[in-house]
């Protein structure tokens, strides 16, 4: 069998699709010997995907993921190659692909926030996810609280499986070599809280920010490290600079599961995740957590984390403080 894998959504700046992708192929390579894998990948994710065995090839194209243009540049391109299968990692493929088609949707972000997206970007949204999952033989999705909204949306729920994500190698409880360099080199120095996640509105820095801002004065020696956020996009966010939030833009995976390990606690009140994984890499991490009681992550959680209202700062403020004044809540979480 010969099976066609699109990871064009690995390119230059990583994200959560992007890093899904990845660990999904380093996976299947691990179990398959015997079927034909064609990786179909941007030249500008080259760096970031992983060495494969002999029965995978990839074959780069220039036409990025979620244009209208995919829809007839993509068959076009692979009008004189054979395979069984199309498998996409993320909720848009090619509409006139050939064979069966397989997929994952993680989230439904455009529907649930529509005000971030606009009239017409959501409204492509929905239509094309609409024919593409008609089109699909199954789709995956990673937890039971995005397949109720795809149910919600959609009314589909007899072609869904739910298979939850996972934590790559990389996050672990175990203290690095390089840790105390990876601190040195980006300037942070404890003690420190930890926010990861990036610039969009639902990840809700702007809350996160808002709750260090109550609680600083109570811990002056206390930093509050945003991996994923650039200085730029936090001015932009909070509207102006606030003292001893440190912002580091993208970082590689090592770099964060270092962050992670060495932090008092993190904080990631999203206001709606797919999943949440860089939730599941701060537990992996032995970092105790704190995050939102919606959509997908108390069943991420568990009992394992704190869990507050995202939309109130002063809430999330107190959970900070009671848990950075509690070493043994801390030291179980």
């Amino acid at each position: 069998m010969k099976v066609l894998f699109d990871a064009r959504p690995v390119h230059k700046r990583m994200h959560g699709i992007a890093r899904h992708t990845i660990e999904i192929l380093k996976a299947i390579s691990k179990i398959d010997s015997e079927n034909k894998w064609t990786v179909l990948a941007l030249e500008e994710g080259k760096e970031h995907l992983p060495k494969l065995p002999e029965n995978f090839e990839f074959f780069f194209v220039k036409v990025p993921p979620y244009t209208p243009f995919e829809h007839i540049l993509i068959p076009y391109l692979l009008r004189k190659m054979y395979y069984d299968i199309f498998y996409s990692p993320t909720y848009i493929f090619p509409l006139f692909i050939k064979g069966r088609v397989f997929m994952t949707i993680h989230d439904l972000i455009p529907l649930t926030f529509p005000e971030n997206y606009g009239f017409f970007k959501s409204t492509y949204y929905k239509k094309i996810l609409s024919l593409c999952m008609r089109r699909a033989e199954k789709i995956f999705t990673v937890s039971k609280s995005t397949a109720m909204d795809i149910e919600r949306f959609f009314g589909e729920k007899d072609k869904v499986i739910i298979i939850p994500t996972g934590v790559s190698e990389g996050f672990s409880a175990v203290k690095g070599e390089r840790d105390e360099d990876i601190l040195k080199e980006l300037s942070i120095s404890k003690p420190y809280i930890i926010f990861v996640g990036n610039e969009r509105p639902h990840k809700n820095f702007l809350n996160a920010a808002r709750a260090f801002e109550i609680l600083k004065d109570r811990f002056p020696s206390l930093k509050f490290v945003a991996a994923g956020v650039s200085e730029e996009n936090a001015l932009k966010i909070t509207g102006k600079k606030i003292e001893r939030i440190l912002c580091k833009g993208d970082l590689s995976d090592e770099k964060i599961s270092a962050l992670l390990r060495n932090a008092e606690l993190a904080v990631m009140p999203s206001f709606y995740e797919g999943f949440g994984l860089p939730v599941l890499e701060a537990m992996a991490c032995g970092c105790p957590v704190i995050t939102s009681n919606t959509s997908s992550l108390p069943e991420v959680v568990g009992s394992a984390g704190i869990m507050v209202n995202p939309s109130n700062p002063s809430e999330i403020a107190e959970a900070i403080v009671a848990l950075l004044r509690d070493d043994e809540k801390r030291n179980k979480l």
